[in-house]
């Protein structure tokens, strides 16, 4: 009987214990599954103030434990943490122009941001009195090359201000200037967006021509040539450019950040064409060529938009790869570029045509935000959705989803690079077999929020562990009374 009833007692004091961890357990596994995401929405009273009014942005915000700040990427105002979220801001006399703003809060130990709003300032223009340009003498350009001009506007309240911008009514002519003859007129030597973006073309003499509220200021510009052979210096001689038809006025024909005397590669005679359509790489503005760290060219392709800001930079220049990465060996280092001018949202495909793929090459890591609303959390990640054909990587990528580290819709920004496994294992690997599921669950307290990364997958094999352990316990607890 004593045996018994303590075989009982011990069953019964297991079964509570084991109920208890299973139930904390399953409360820690629904909060991880039902976890709400936080919102803000940003609004302002007045998108056109004048100079020494005030305007009043106020945030919706869900969420509990907020802090906010209202910034214009420059300054970051008072926090707000008692709803209304508002925040007050006083326009000074002397201002005009534009300037964006958005929200910035800290919601349940997340980092979250609103969306972003311009404001425009319009000063009183029956007080104009004078324009000119800030550059109060002639400007020297390169074929190729650019110059950011800047409208300066006299009032008779005594203040000068920014007038540069087409949005503060400056607009641009040019005149054509040929030995003493100035007439107006597309000139061929210089070109002038509507914001006072000056660009160089072909060596010669023009005129820009500014113009505000029937305000005029003039400005010369000289556009002289790098060498004598070489108009915009990019290293390929003008006769060849001509011959392959790259622009020898230009010293980036397809305006994609890379100077087509690399583009071409290393025989000008036989210009690079990585992707095969028809069009050398140094005229394909969807094309971009770049050396890894070996000292390789890769050619990278986008099937929609425009690529820019291409790099190659080594491994070691990045943060330590844990969780198994490090095991992936990265030969060819890390390469980063942007495409922009898509649409929202869009899905794109991205082509990496290497010389030569080291063998094995089986997976591709990225470092970055997993999301773009993530933006405060960089961490390197195996990203799923390529494609390897021989020496060719597919990436399919879609704006602002996984693999996107740039929060603005119709950019998508890219730094990653091919590996491959250095161990194998012949056994399942339960970690990664299955949907793999990650969440945060936030275990908060009065004062702090202690975010833990919790794995869905790991939730199971925790109670697996649990009844294992559970049922051991029993039967040590059997041998003991069978010893009394």
């Amino acid at each position: 009987m004593f045996k018994e009833t303590n075989m009982c007692n011990a069953f019964r004091n297991n079964i509570k214990s084991f109920s208890v961890v299973l139930f904390v357990t399953l409360i820690i596994g629904m909060t991880c599954i039902g976890e709400t995401i936080a919102a803000i929405n940003l609004s302002v009273n007045n998108l056109s103030p004048n100079p020494g009014e005030s305007i009043t942005f106020t945030a919706d915000i869900s969420g509990t434990n907020v802090v906010a700040v209202l910034t214009d990427d420059k300054k970051i105002n008072i926090e707000d943490n008692v709803t209304p979220y508002e925040w007050t801001i006083s326009i000074p006399d002397f201002a005009s122009g534009t300037k964006s703003f958005r929200v910035l809060a800290i919601i349940d130990g997340l980092m979250e941001k609103s969306n972003e709003i311009t404001v425009t300032v319009k000063p009183n223009f029956d007080e104009l009195q004078q324009i000119l340009f800030e550059q109060n003498r002639s400007v020297y350009l390169s074929p190729g090359s650019y110059k950011k001009l800047r409208i300066i506007g006299r009032f008779s309240d005594g203040h000068n201000r920014n007038l540069t911008k087409d949005e503060m009514g400056t607009s641009y002519t040019e005149n054509i200037v040929d030995g003493l003859n100035v007439t107006q007129g597309d000139s061929p030597v210089i070109s002038v967006t509507k914001d006072g973006l000056l660009r160089g073309h072909q060596p010669g003499v023009a005129e820009v021509v500014a113009n505000n509220s029937g305000k005029f200021a003039i400005l010369r510009v000289m556009v002289e040539a790098i060498d004598n052979d070489d108009a915009d210096g990019d290293g390929i001689n003008d006769d060849h450019e001509d011959s392959i038809g790259t622009d020898k006025y230009s010293p980036d024909t397809d305006e994609d950040g890379v100077l087509d005397g690399l583009e071409i590669g290393l025989n000008n005679n036989d210009p690079l064409d990585y992707n095969n359509d028809g069009i050398i790489d140094a005229v394909d503005s969807q094309t971009l060529i770049v050396k890894d760290v070996t000292g390789k060219f890769v050619s990278i392709h986008t099937s929609s938009g425009t690529l820019s800001s291409l790099y190659s930079q080594k491994l070691k220049d990045f943060p330590e790869r844990k969780n198994n990465l490090e095991d992936i060996l990265m030969e060819c280092g890390v390469l980063g570029f942007s495409v922009k001018e898509i649409n929202p949202g869009q899905k794109i495909d991205i082509t990496l045509s290497f010389e030569s793929l080291p063998n094995g090459t089986n997976k591709y890591l990225k470092y970055g935000p997993r999301l773009p609303e993530d933006a405060i959390n960089f961490t390197w990640y195996d990203f799923p959705n390529i494609t390897i054909d021989g020496n060719n990587i597919i990436l399919h990528l879609t704006d602002n989803e996984l693999g996107d580290s740039n929060p603005t819709p119709g950019v998508i920004s890219d730094p990653g690079g091919p590996g491959k496994s250095t161990i194998v294992n012949d056994k399942e690997d339960f970690s990664t077999s299955g949907p793999h599921l990650d969440c945060f669950v936030s275990l908060t307290t009065s004062n702090s929020i202690f975010p833990v990364l919790f794995n869905v997958n790991t939730f199971f094999h925790f109670l697996l562990i649990l009844l294992v352990c559970y049922f051991a316990n029993l039967k040590l607890t059997n041998s003991k009374l069978n010893y009394q």
